[in-house]
């Protein structure tokens, strides 16, 4: 019996070594949708779209230069009908260059550029879309690519920040505050540097000794509860409200 994060971790080495997620039926999320709002084109690509979506067909999509239909693909993918009309409308025009920015980015070793150019206000920002939708982005623009100033991006929705939370509250309960805090019932950011924060995140998802997007792939999918009452804990919630 696991009790923590980090005893899941280290109790699951070899699982998580050899984990696969499974694929996301797209089609059973998307049934009650009002087409009328989806574009034309991205109504065929969504015709095109296989009905069961994994992260390798999603990788492929970039890899293959097919960026809008990686976008897309990615959002049905990770993004569900949240938002969804809204986010094709407000990216159709000019999805596919900045992508191809922030991938030259990304090529050049600049995760931060990358990263940064993606959010509010800045040149590559993506109309109704957060940081959970763009760092999937960034993790599947990066599987061939090699980082040396920082690590590879991970994909980092709210899920994997209650799963940072835990794992910051676990390795020292007395820094947690630094990165997450209670703001007035809800669980939020205790700092403006979001970015460092993400880097925080990737760095420790690569000190297991594990494969980092199979850790993250794993905790996400099975434990994401029990990191949710370890936020509740660590920042003292009486139930997890979300921003």
């Amino acid at each position: 019996m696991c009790n923590t994060i980090l005893e899941v971790i280290n109790n699951h080495r070899e699982e998580i070594r050899n984990y696969v997620q499974p694929p996301i039926n797209w089609h059973r999320l998307f049934t009650d949708i009002d087409g009328r709002n989806i574009p034309d084109n991205v109504r065929t690509i969504m015709r095109i779209l296989p009905e069961l979506l994994d992260r390798n067909q999603l990788f492929n999509y970039f890899e293959n230069n097919e960026l809008f239909y990686g976008f897309i693909a990615t959002l049905v993918w990770g993004n569900g009908k949240r938002n969804f009309s809204r986010a094709v409308i407000n990216c159709q025009e000019d999805v596919e260059i900045k992508l191809a920015s922030v991938r030259d980015s990304l090529e050049n070793d600049n995760l931060y550029q990358a990263y940064v150019s993606l959010t509010n206000y800045q040149n590559n920002h993506l109309q109704s879309v957060g940081k959970s939708f763009f760092t999937k982005l960034l993790y599947f623009m990066s599987r061939n690519l090699n980082f040396i100033n920082t690590p590879k991006p991970l994909i980092w929705d709210l899920k994997m920040r209650y799963m940072h939370c835990a794992i910051i509250y676990e390795q020292d309960d007395n820094i947690v505050t630094n990165y997450y805090c209670n703001n007035h019932g809800i669980f939020d950011f205790a700092t403006t540097n979001h970015y460092g924060l993400y880097l925080d995140y990737l760095e420790r998802m690569n000190n297991f000794d594990l494969p980092a997007d199979k850790l993250e792939a794993y905790l996400f999918q099975s434990y994401y509860c029990m990191a949710k009452h370890e936020v509740i804990d660590a920042l003292g919630l009486a139930r997890i409200c979300d921003r």
